[in-house]
């Protein structure tokens, strides 16, 4: 779910999910259920660090393993580096989040 912007930036976030899975071809692998409130996340194969440090996509490699990012609150677009910052509907509260998940297998 890598987009190619001009300039790698963390990409493909998900918003508002109550479950996920990750399986393999055997379809063996994991569920993440959200316990109280949807969470947000993100599956690459590339880690925050990788798209941070790339130039140009042709620079990214992906990696073997699979980076899963979940977030109990994501900001929305826009901060004020060419132009206006994050409408005020979509900023988050300065406070201590807390995200409840379940992780299970899915045989």
């Amino acid at each position: 779910q890598l987009f190619p912007y001009p300039r790698p930036q963390e990409t493909g976030n998900h918003e508002d999910i109550r479950f996920l899975t990750l399986t393999n071809e055997k379809k063996q692998g994991i569920k993440i259920s959200a316990i109280d409130h949807p969470f947000s996340a993100t599956v690459l194969h590339f880690s925050a660090l990788d798209l941070a440090n790339a130039s140009h996509n042709c620079n990214l490699i992906p990696r073997k393993e699979v980076i899963l990012n979940i977030d109990a609150a994501v900001m929305g677009l826009g901060n004020s580096s060419c132009g206006p910052g994050v409408l005020k509907k979509y900023t988050i509260e300065k406070k201590e989040q807390v995200l409840k998940i379940r992780i299970t297998p899915n045989l």
